[in-house]
C-alpha cells in the first residue's frame, strides 16, 4: 500500500472520527440543556417512551404537533394553559420528536395514528377531541378511521391532507441521512438554528413573529435524546403526511378547520368545504400556518366556543 493511499485512509478516518465527536457533542449538549415549564409525564408505549404534559379539568382535548424540523409539543405553548380553563388538555411529543424516544425505525402517518389511538385508550380513557397541526392531520384521520369511538371531535390546524408526492430524490436523501455518522452529520447541518428559523419564517405571515420564536428551544428539542434524524428523514420523504381527503367523507363527528388567510396549504379550503360542507371553518386574517402562535387568543376562543 503506497503512501498516498495510506494518507487518504488516514484522512478519511480522521474526518469520520471528527464527525462522530461533533455529533455526540451536539447530542450531549442538547439533552443537558432541555427544560420544560410544565411537569412532564411518560407514557410507556410499545415503540418507545412518549413524553407528554397534562393540565386542566373538563372534557379531554389532545394536541398533536406537526412534523417539521424542530417540531415538538411546545408548538402549543401559547394556547395550552388558556385551553386548560375549559378542557383537560394533553399535549404529546410524537415518537421521534421532542423529548420522546427517537428509535431507528420508519416513521409514517400510520405510526402516529397508532400512537394517537393507544394514547387515548391507555392514558385518557374516554372519547377525546383531538387537534392536529399541519401534516399530522393525516395521522388523525387515519386514527379516526381505525377506531372512530375514540373521538368526540376532529380539529385541524392549517391541515395538510394531500400528502407529498413520492420523488426519487427524497428517497435518496432519506437513505443518506439514515447513514451512521456521516448521515447524522449531514442531518445536524440541515437542522442548524438558522435553517429552522428560515423554515418558520416561510410559514408565518409576520416574519417578525418568527424572529421572536425561541429557536434555541426548537433546536434543542430536535437534537436531544440522540437526535431525530430518522423521523426528520421520513418527514422529508413525505412518509408522515399522506393523501387522506377521501377519509373525510366517512367522519361522523364534528369537524373544525382553523387556518390563516395567508397559509400556503397543499390544497384550498374551498376543496375541503366541497368535501365536508358541514364542517366549521375559521380563517384568521394576517395569519399564516401557525394560527395558534400568531393569533393564540382567537384560536383559544374558537376552541372554547365549540
Amino acid at each position: 500500500m503506497n503512501k498516498c493511499i495510506k494518507k487518504a485512509i488516514g484522512f478519511a478516518a480522521f474526518t469520520v472520527g471528527t464527525m462522530a465527536v461533533i455529533n455526540k457533542a451536539i447530542d450531549i449538549i442538547c439533552t443537558k440543556n432541555y427544560s420544560s415549564s410544565e411537569t412532564e409525564h411518560i407514557y410507556e408505549w410499545k415503540y418507545g417512551r412518549i413524553s407528554y404534559v397534562k393540565k386542566g379539568h373538563g372534557a379531554p382535548l389532545l394536541l398533536v404537533h406537526r412534523t417539521n424540523p424542530g417540531a415538538n409539543r411546545k408548538e402549543w405553548d401559547k394556547v395550552f394553559t388558556p385551553l386548560a380553563e375549559k378542557y383537560t388538555v394533553y399535549s404529546i411529543n410524537l415518537l421521534g420528536w421532542g423529548n420522546s424516544d427517537k428509535p431507528k425505525l420508519t416513521y409514517n402517518a400510520y405510526t402516529n395514528a397508532m400512537l394517537i389511538n393507544d394514547f387515548i385508550n391507555d392514558v385518557i380513557g374516554k372519547k377525546t377531541a383531538v387537534c392536529a397541526s399541519a401534516g399530522s392531520a393525516s395521522a388523525l384521520l387515519m386514527a379516526y378511521t381505525t377506531i372512530p369511538k375514540n373521538f368526540s371531535r376532529l380539529v385541524f390546524t392549517a391541515p395538510e391532507m394531500y400528502g407529498k408526492k413520492a420523488v426519487c430524490a427524497h428517497e435518496i436523501k432519506r437513505a443518506i441521512i439514515s447513514l451512521p455518522v456521516i448521515g447524522t452529520f449531514i442531518y445536524n447541518i440541515l437542522t442548524v438554528p438558522c435553517a429552522i428559523k428560515a423554515a418558520l419564517k416561510l410559514r408565518y405571515f409576520d416574519p417578525y413573529k418568527a424572529e421572536r420564536e425561541n429557536i434555541k428551544a426548537l433546536y434543542i428539542a430536535e437534537h436531544m435524546n440522540g437526535g431525530g434524524k430518522y423521523a426528520y428523514a421520513c418527514s422529508l420523504s413525505g412518509f408522515t403526511s399522506v393523501d387522506v381527503r377521501h377519509l373525510l367523507r366517512d367522519v361522523n363527528v364534528p369537524i373544525t378547520v382553523i387556518t390563516g388567510e395567508e397559509a400556503e396549504l397543499d390544497g384550498t379550503i374551498d376543496e375541503l368545504e366541497a368535501i365536508r360542507p358541514d364542517a366549521h371553518f375559521f380563517i384568521f386574517e394576517n395569519t399564516g400556518e401557525y394560527p395558534h402562535r400568531e393569533n393564540p387568543v382567537e384560536f383559544v376562543n374558537v376552541l372554547k366556543s365549540i
